[in-house]
């Protein structure tokens, strides 16, 4: 009887136990399942990688866009990605659930105990969300690793790390690419509908933003070919983050641009005077058209134009009435040109396909 009541003893304590491991497992499950998942639900996100600024820093933002919709794709959600402007910290956002992934740098070493970071994202940046939402935080890390195991991350990866950072200096040197960025599909359909060869368009990009999707210049021009918001919403396009947008928005500009001067100017002319007035604006470069007739030396080229740019920069300008704008130097405008040219001439090198 003694030993049958040890037994039962031993028994009770060994069930103890095992359902005190038990509950301790399930509360440690609890606890790794805190927060909320990102599947099936409008995602909005905002990159704090730093203003642009210098075209030798690698396409991150590009990359952690692409890769962000990707990401929002296979969890069956929307995303909406913005760009965190100077001055202003999507951090403190995560908590009051304003934002849910804030991208940081992988240099970015904060310390904040209210925050969890992923794992690397391509050795480029790391997603951050909020300290309690370890459901989030799993779900990302989980994304990334079996993305970083497929076969597509490599390529996608490589074309954004090892963005063409000289183009002239690559040319020079005999390098080759097969690509030379991340939007060669977008500028092959969409040279198309302007009639230009990709890489003239591809060149135009490249001295507007050096393929950063990112790149803001101080009057507030967005993306791949900087267009100004306002230009932007006439075409009804307002995410210029976006490279397809963005990229759109400029062709209906520069198709709007072509129509003003294809009938003031030679027809092998017209790209260099649609360029022109892109960078200047449309109504300075009818001024020189305008101001070349006067001079009696306009013969439908930009070198007429070239020809007559000294006379824009002086005061006198200033008493001709055909001149509704004001002075322009054009400096700007002539190196921008000759730089484009030159660019095409470096990528058909460098990428002869």
């Amino acid at each position: 009887m003694k030993r049958k009541a040890l037994l039962l003893n031993l028994l009770a304590i060994v069930l103890g136990l095992l359902l005190a491991a038990g509950y301790s497992y399930l509360e440690s499950r609890r606890h790794i399942e805190q927060g909320c998942s990102l599947r099936e639900r409008e995602l909005r996100c905002a990159m704090e990688l730093g203003r642009y600024s210098d075209s030798t820093k690698n396409l991150t933002a590009g990359y952690n866009y692409a890769i962000l919709k990707k990401f929002a794709a296979d969890m069956n959600s929307e995303i909406e990605i913005s760009l965190s402007l100077e001055g202003e910290n999507y951090l403190d956002s995560l908590a009051d659930g304003a934002v849910d992934i804030v991208v940081r740098p992988i240099s970015d070493t904060t310390t904040r105990t209210d925050i969890l970071p992923s794992d690397h994202v391509g050795d480029l940046a790391r997603w951050v969300v909020d300290g309690n939402n370890e459901i989030a935080l799993r779900e990302i890390n989980e994304w990334l690793e079996e993305y970083h195991e497929s076969d597509e991350f490599k390529p996608v990866h490589d074309l954004y790390v090892k963005a063409i950072k000289n183009p002239f200096l690559m040319a020079e040197n005999g390098g080759k690419v097969n690509q030379l960025s991340p939007y060669d599909s977008l500028f092959r359909v969409y040279s198309a509908k302007l009639g230009w060869q990709w890489k003239e368009f591809a060149a135009l990009v490249y001295q507007e933003s050096r393929f950063h999707i990112e790149a803001l210049s101080w009057r507030g021009a967005t993306g791949l070919l900087q267009m100004m918001p306002h230009t932007a919403s006439r075409f009804d396009r307002d995410n210029l983050l976006d490279p397809e947008e963005n990229i759109r928005a400029g062709v209906q500009y520069l198709l709007r641009l072509r129509d003003i001067f294809s009938k003031r100017v030679a027809g092998d002319q017209l790209d260099l005077f649609t360029m022109a007035a892109y960078n200047a604006g449309e109504g300075r470069i009818i001024d020189c058209i305008n101001y070349a007739q006067y001079k009696n030396v306009y013969d439908s080229t930009w070198a007429s134009i070239c020809s007559i740019l000294p006379d824009m920069a002086d005061d006198a300008i200033l008493e001709i009435d055909t001149v509704k704008v004001g002075k322009f130097s054009g400096k700007e405008t002539m190196y921008f040109l000759d730089n484009i040219l030159a660019l095409q001439e470096a990528f058909n090198t460098i990428c002869p396909e």
